[in-house]
């Protein structure tokens, strides 16, 4: 296994290529956001962030990534009205991948007609040549904006603006596309309805797909317990296949705050409730956290039992669902193996693919710099092994304002208040992590195999100050990076 190192000094070379979208200058940077002291990244870490940001923009606030591209929304970003750290205009930021790993910032979209709050890139995703942003749009008082998505679509090297999808039912709808989900030709918001009062009457789930490039509205799905005003949408989840999971984790239908995972799935020209996934351990707040991937839906259960029957800590778990015959079935728990109480696993999860990211943000860390950790499980074809259990990204991980991605060997963390340099105080970050670099620290040669070479190699790069060698993170060269690096060595690579 050779270790993805795609970090290193910073290099002098830039190629620019300019673009106007709205009336932001986009251009590429080949020496974009690398390690700088205050970064804490460690050895298998790349800090990205906007050189030009301003207090409160909300760097990292959303992000989404397809392998070639990441693209992270900036909601608080004063683009409509600079230096005005209460504008909230919004913006949203492509940056690409290199081929030695590295990501650049490639481009800023911004459309003509931003404006005040529109907190642009409250929520974006990507997939393939098309994007999906958030944006307010047109007020409808102090609180409230109907919505709309953004479509960009890749052109060469370069996304621009094509159109905007919008509610089937504006403007009687507020919110619509702050919360969305993009898989396939497939779309799923959460949209809230107001009353003649406008004040919001209800919960809905409006749901689109793509036909021949044209966002085409198909069905809109209800509290299926016809509640007034309910709030039955804590997040959601979507498959191409058409299957919906929605949940509610302070449902009470099983017992008070028991939570509970609602499957919806597509029947004639609409969508159905197919099954309800209850917590199977008796404790409540089932479906904190939820994603879905490959035929599979994982469900966080922050306070669940960890370990076998009901003895076990209540540490936390996440929940793997496939497809049975008749139903989603319950087929593995996972949870972490030096679980405590309290530890709150699967707080925030991602699932790709044969991959689960799940965060423990109360779990035992290294005060005051890290606190929670994160854990990588990959699926062996039988069972979700732990193959990756870090301390949090800079500072902690109990933090609402911490947005997660995992994007096959990355790891993303967008940390919207984090100052990456003195002069970027509130400014927000995006923190990218390679795995098999992260899993295997003192390969540093990366043949596979531990031997005096990596330990020569280390010495090397501590002695030129390489930004490798610092494996606290801590930002100094001290025996504290030779005893993380000890204690790499001696426990070896799997």
């Amino acid at each position: 296994m050779k270790p993805n190192l795609f970090l290193g000094r910073r290099t002098s070379d830039t190629v620019v290529t300019p673009l106007i979208v709205g009336v932001v200058a986009a251009c590429a940077q080949a020496d974009a956001q690398m390690l700088a002291q205050r970064d804490y990244m460690g050895a298998c870490g790349q800090s990205l962030f906007d050189h030009d940001g301003f207090f409160g923009d909300g760097f990292g606030g959303s992000l989404d990534s397809d392998g070639k591209w990441l693209i992270i929304g900036s909601w608080g970003d004063d683009t409509a009205c600079p230096f005005d750290w209460l504008c909230d205009s919004g913006s949203a930021y492509f940056f690409k991948r290199m081929p030695d790993g590295r990501y650049v910032q490639w481009q800023k979209v911004v459309p003509d007609d931003i404006a005040r709050r529109d907190t642009m890139g409250l929520d974006v995703e990507i997939q393939g040549e098309t994007a999906l942003v958030y944006r307010g749009g047109l007020r409808l008082g102090p609180s409230a904006s109907i919505g709309e998505l953004l479509v960009y679509k890749l052109v060469g090297d370069q996304w621009m603006p094509e159109g905007a999808v919008v509610s089937e039912a504006a403007p009687q709808t507020s919110g619509f596309g702050s919360e969305f989900e993009l898989s396939g030709d497939l779309l799923a918001s959460r949209v809230t309805y107001l009353d003649h009062d406008g004040r919001p009457a209800g919960l809905v789930i409006e749901l689109f797909r793509n036909i021949d490039g044209v966002w085409t509205y198909l069905d809109t799905v209800k509290d299926p317990l016809g509640r007034s005003r309910a709030q039955w949408v804590d997040d959601l989840a979507l498959l191409p296949d058409g299957t919906l999971a929605v949940t509610d984790w302070q449902d009470s239908t099983a017992f008070a705050q028991a939570g509970i995972v609602r499957i919806f799935e597509p029947v004639g020209d609409g969508w159905e409730l197919t099954q309800e996934l209850l917590p199977p351990d008796g404790e409540p707040y089932y479906g904190f956290s939820l994603d879905a991937d490959a035929g599979r839906i994982a469900v966080g259960h922050l306070s669940g039992v960890s370990g076998e029957g009901t003895s076990g800590v209540l540490g936390g778990r996440v929940d793997i669902y496939e497809r049975g015959a008749d139903a989603w079935e319950r087929t593995h728990a996972i949870a972490m193996d030096d679980a405590l109480h309290g530890d709150g696993f699967g707080d925030r999860i991602q699932l790709d693919g044969d991959r689960l990211l799940a965060l423990a943000p109360w779990h035992d860390g290294i005060p005051p710099m890290y606190e929670g950790v994160w854990t990588v499980f990959d699926f062996d074809g039988s069972s979700w092994q732990p193959m990756l259990e870090e301390f949090g990204v800079p500072m902690t991980l109990r933090d609402d304002r911490i947005h997660l991605e995992l994007d096959g060997d990355t790891v993303f963390f967008g940390h919207e208040t984090w100052a990456p340099r003195g002069d970027l105080v509130g400014v927000g970050s995006v923190f990218a992590y390679d795995i098999p670099c992260k899993a295997c620290t003192p390969d540093l040669d990366g043949d596979g195999a531990l031997t005096v070479f990596d330990a020569l190699a280390y010495l090397n790069l501590f002695e030129t100050q390489d930004p490798r060698a610092d494996l606290d993170g801590d930002g100094a060269f001290t025996v504290l990076d030779f005893l993380a690096f000890q204690d790499a060595f001696d426990a070896g690579c799997g």
